[in-house]
């Protein structure tokens, strides 16, 4: 499905390592643990075995790919995103003219959807309330498209209920350009995270540096240190299936420790306001 998606060759042992490295980058920037990186292509040269080293079609970019990971990112859980620190990359983000990368990013932080999710939503996936005054809600994976999660699960429904975001909705229904098959965000995923990276970079963080999948990880922290969602609906607004899955992702305590870092930093830039 990737090598159709971007257009790669694939057939020749070359064409195919490329193709991984293609795909393993990807992963790094949707933010992906090494772990699951070495099972992707485990898997591969599990049902590929002429490609193993023993067989002697050794995949050397891949292999190559896997240790710049490791030294790029070792493995470690990334912290989560502080909200304060994610509105002053999306203000950088407007700032520059990629106000739809800066929605796409506060999407994933209070939805918490993966990159990859958010940035493949499609017009007819924003689905507009039944009734005046309630929320929003997106269609992650809809079987009529034969699309699936992570995990194997279609027709996964998030409500757009954030009390700090009620425009959130309307936001996303404005992108809309009357074709329910399109793209709701139109530019590509390598795009975006570029952009980011350039607000970032513009924001002048000096202690940290963030990639777009750690809004994902920012937003069940933010909302159990508010309160305002129980451990059960953080649980199923994520869709984590075991309890050691979300435990990686609901870490408020060192949220709020880095949460205070970014307050003080702010009030230092006379930006908090």
């Amino acid at each position: 499905e990737f090598v159709n998606e971007v257009r790669l060759p694939f057939g020749s042992v070359a064409a195919i390592d490329a193709a991984l490295v293609e795909y393993l980058d990807m992963m790094f920037l949707e933010g992906f643990t090494i772990e699951e990186a070495n099972k992707t292509v485990a898997a591969w040269v599990w049902h590929h075995p002429d490609h193993s080293k023993k067989a002697g079609h050794k995949l050397l970019r891949t292999y190559k790919a896997l240790k710049g990971w490791v030294k790029l990112a070792p493995p470690t859980t990334r912290p989560p995103m502080p909200l304060v620190f994610l509105m002053l990359i999306i203000d950088a983000l407007c700032r520059q003219g990629a106000a739809d990368t800066g929605l796409a990013v506060l999407l994933m932080f209070f939805a918490y959807l993966r990159p990859g999710e958010a940035t493949r939503l499609h017009e007819s996936d924003i689905v507009k309330p039944a009734f005046k005054g309630q929320p929003f809600a997106i269609n992650l994976h809809p079987s009529e498209k034969g699309l699936s999660s992570k995990v194997s699960v279609s027709d996964e429904s998030i409500l757009l209920d954030s009390k700090e975001a009620p425009y959130l909705g309307d936001l996303l229904d404005s992108l809309k350009q009357g074709d329910r098959e399109a793209r709701l965000f139109r530019k590509d995923y390598t795009i975006m995270e570029k952009e980011f990276e350039t607000a970032q970079a513009a924001v002048g963080f000096k202690q940290v540096r963030y990639v777009m999948y750690q809004a994902r990880r920012g937003g069940p922290s933010h909302d159990r240190r508010l309160r305002s969602r129980t451990l059960q609906e953080v649980q199923q607004r994520g869709r984590w299936v075991t309890n050691s899955s979300l435990h990686r992702y609901e870490a408020h305590a060192r949220f709020s420790k880095r949460s205070s870092r970014s307050q003080s930093c702010c009030a230092k830039r006379g930006r908090c306001s």
